[in-house]
């Protein structure tokens, strides 16, 4: 079992369709609000359940296997594929994405979710580089205080800024 990550996305921009195109684009069903697939998607043959199985009777062909999936697609199966370009082994967990609210010039949104060991870096940058009028501002906190939290910032497929902090004990209660 992981330990979990709470993510706390904060969406701001200017162009109110910009916020709203991100939300519709994220969103896989009404009970899926977050959806890391849509921003990057794990190819299909990746997903084959003998890339995921080791040992037994067919450990030569899921050894042939990984090593052709590696030699395609540069990974051996979906959870290195995850890892590497979403930053997390798994999709978004627990989502919810708020209602889009105006406050003066600036429209803005969250979304809430919880990922596998760590906050989904590469997939926030992506995301920023998909929606070059958005901010994305990502609040990261560790179930099991391994880290301290932090505050990543995204825009236009850039890192702006990675910031650590101490939580206050009014974040701990």
């Amino acid at each position: 079992m992981p330990n979990w990550t709470y993510n706390t996305c904060n969406i701001i921009s200017k162009n109110r369709d910009a916020v709203i195109a991100l939300k519709n684009y994220i969103k896989a069903s009404d009970d899926v609000q977050f959806d890391f697939n849509k921003v990057i998607p794990v190819p299909a043959e990746l997903k084959d359940p003998l890339l995921h199985m080791y040992g037994g009777e067919k450990k030569e062909q899921q050894d042939l296997a990984r090593k052709d999936a590696k030699a395609e697609w540069g990974y051996e199966n979906a959870i290195d594929f995850c890892v590497q370009e979403w930053g997390t082994k798994w999709n978004a967990c627990e989502t919810s994405v708020s209602n889009v609210e105006t406050h003066g010039e600036f429209h803005s949104m969250f979304i809430r979710f919880e990922t596998a060991w760590s906050p989904p870096h590469p997939l926030l940058l992506k995301l920023s580089e998909l929606f070059p009028d958005v901010l994305i501002q990502n609040d990261a906190r560790d179930e099991c205080d391994c880290y301290n939290p932090f505050v990543a910032e995204y825009k236009a497929g850039k890192l702006l800024s990675e910031t650590e902090y101490e939580p206050s004990e009014e974040d701990e209660e």
